[in-house]
């Protein structure tokens, strides 16, 4: 922060045309730049009120502010013979030089006499609060001396130039923004006319069996030969398998309808049929025994 080993910088006072007892004196740094003072504590801060009583949370801060008080009291009293034809004496200037610490009795602490900065009061009515009390970590500027030598006392302006939010609270700030987005994005959602979308498939789904076409154009010729006994094989395989399907065909209509039929065994009916079928086919096949 501020180099202990120089002064602070106390510019030329300026006075206001409406109040000629009124002598405002800009601070900086021995290097020119502000006098700021960057909290790593949690302060209470109201969102509603412009000048403020804070309390200071820790000793670091207590004694750094206690610090720059000091410095800037002996900073102006090394200057003010440049400005002033009356010279003040150090005790003189201890009645007329209020600190900005203030002692808080009923609370048992110590608070610092800040103003806030109307952008950092923006900035924190748009965080949502019960009471509109935030927990910041603050950064503080020492900006101006004012000296009222109608009231005899001068005084330093602090100000609350900047804060920041802890870890926790920013995530939660993050999540209730990500919230309001999701929101946001669900309500243009809804105003969106829901689309009929048809999709086009090459194949239909159907219970009922359909004939397959195979091409057999572009297939090579075999050699394969099959005998009477290979054939027949095959045959009563396929039989079975037309067997079973009638079966179940015949047993789903009768369910289907509510038919009663006094049939004690499809499989035996079935069975006789074929046998019969089988051999009419041994009759005509059994003049040829040669290889198809």
């Amino acid at each position: 922060m501020e180099n202990k080993s120089e002064d602070f910088i106390i510019e030329a006072p300026k006075t206001f045309e409406s109040n000629e007892n009124i002598y405002v004196f800009n601070v900086k740094q021995a290097d020119g730049t502000p006098i700021y003072l960057e909290s790593q504590y949690l302060y209470d801060v109201e969102s509603k009120e412009e000048e403020q009583q804070l309390t200071i949370p820790s000793k670091d801060d207590l004694r750094c502010m206690s610090n720059i008080f000091n410095k800037l009291k002996s900073s102006f009293l090394n200057k003010h013979e440049e400005w002033f034809e009356q010279k003040f004496t150090s005790s003189v200037l201890d009645d007329l030089f209020k600190n900005f610490l203030q002692p808080n009795v009923l609370e048992n602490c110590i608070d610092l006499t800040t103003s806030l900065e109307e952008s950092v009061l923006n900035k924190m009515n748009t965080m949502k609060t019960l009471d509109g009390r935030h927990k910041v970590i603050p950064k503080f500027c020492f900006k101006t001396i004012i000296l009222n030598t109608e009231s005899n006392k001068m005084t330093c302006k602090v100000v609350l130039d900047d804060f920041t939010l802890p870890e926790n609270d920013k995530s939660k700030s993050n999540e209730s923004e990500e919230q309001e987005q999701h929101e946001s994005v669900a309500e243009q959602l809804d105003t969106i006319e829901p689309i009929d979308v048809v999709q086009e498939s090459d194949e239909v789904k159907t219970d009922e069996l359909e004939e397959y076409h195979f091409n057999s154009a572009d297939l090579d010729e075999s050699e394969i030969k099959i005998n009477v006994e290979d054939y027949l094989i095959i045959y009563k395989y396929i039989l079975g398998q037309i067997k079973e399907n009638k079966i179940k065909e015949i047993e789903k209509i009768c369910h289907e309808k509510n038919v009663e039929i006094e049939i004690a065994d499809y499989e035996e009916i079935f069975d006789d049929s074929d046998d019969e079928y089988l051999r009419s086919d041994d009759s005509e096949m059994s003049d040829d025994d040669t290889f198809i």
